[in-house]
């Protein structure tokens, strides 16, 4: 799952800062390619996703 997070970050990287959709125990990372709700995450997995891109992560529950 990591190396599919680290790829939803490089498709939707704006200044080197990822959004990411929580809904519940869900993280869904945010970006006009993704159809429907995307893949899920968990936060584990897009935090060291983060880490191991230099990637920033802006938690959003809109």
């Amino acid at each position: 799952m990591l190396e599919m997070a680290i790829a939803d970050f490089y498709a939707v990287q704006e200044a080197g800062v990822v959004r990411v959709r929580v809904e519940g125990d869900n993280y869904y990372i945010i970006g006009e390619h993704q159809i429907g709700s995307g893949t899920a995450y968990t936060k584990e997995e897009i935090e060291w996703a983060a880490i191991t891109t230099v990637f920033d992560v802006e938690y959003v529950t809109e």
